[in-house]
């Protein structure tokens, strides 16, 4: 009995062994991948061939917010400055579980830029980049989902800060849906005069969305910022400070609920 105790000790201790060998070289086959992949961007990226690397390096959702991030910001979320173009060094570094590190070098003006990422290998064991941190944010799974509300109608100001609980998270959770999913909350919760009015609309292939400022994009950081303040007469402030935007929105009362019915631009 005693020996046969020892025996299942010694077979676990060797399972655990080979588990944590198994993960490591996981993580080390993931580095090798991104450095790859870094490699070849740095070559190719302004060109055609560079979005067919991208496409086959990010996740279909990250593909979509990638194009979405760089309308938002004009530079490449993934080098973190043009300025990095040049890099002739680069490392991947394994930061935490799923998540990692581009660091590029621009050896030529000797600047540094870390730019945390987030690794899935796909179900035919493809490396993929699932999420890219933008240079005001942090990494880590809390930042990839807000959890929605049930929308409130006891005064404007609840109904505002829930009703944009529900409305930004096609964009933070990175739906492939995001266009229809945005077009039906705001059906739900807009009168038709300012569906008309102030529509979602493309501008050489970024998407401009009135409700968010104008903005292509939003994330759980600029989210959070948000800031919602009552001027009266149904109109709100609407305070986008991460980015310094602002737009005012007009409520009407119906019935005990409220529809958004104006919107200026500050």
């Amino acid at each position: 009995m005693k020996i046969h105790k020892i025996c299942l000790f010694s077979l676990a201790c060797i399972l655990i062994c080979l588990q944590t060998n198994a993960t490591e070289n996981d993580k080390k086959g993931i580095q090798a991948d991104i450095e790859c992949f870094c490699s070849q961007y740095l070559e190719l990226v302004g060109t055609e061939e560079s979005d067919y690397l991208l496409h086959n390096i990010f996740t279909p959702e990250m593909y979509e917010k990638y194009g979405r991030l760089i309308c938002e910001t004009g530079g490449d979320p993934l080098l973190g400055g043009q300025d990095f173009v040049n890099s002739q060094k680069y490392e991947c570094k394994h930061l935490e579980e799923s998540w990692y590190e581009i660091c590029w070098h621009d050896t030529i003006h000797n600047n540094r830029r870390s730019i945390p990422i987030k690794c899935i290998t796909d179900t035919f064991g493809i490396t993929r980049i699932s999420y890219i941190v933008p240079e005001w944010g942090k990494y880590g799974d809390t930042f990839l989902s807000i959890i929605p509300h049930d929308i409130i109608y006891s005064n404007g100001e609840k109904f505002l800060t829930t009703f944009y609980s529900n409305y930004v998270l096609p964009y933070i959770s990175m739906s492939l849906k995001l266009k229809i999913k945005l077009e039906d909350i705001r059906a739900k919760y807009c009168t038709s005069d300012f569906l008309s009015k102030y529509p979602i609309t493309e501008d050489e292939g970024c998407t401009i969305d009135p409700i968010i400022a104008n903005k292509s994009d939003i994330d759980f950081w600029s989210y959070n910022a948000l800031e919602i303040n009552n001027c009266g007469k149904g109109w709100y402030l609407l305070d986008f400070r991460l980015d310094k935007r602002k737009i005012k929105i007009k409520l009407k009362r119906k019935k005990g609920e409220y529809k958004i019915t104006d919107l200026l631009f500050l």
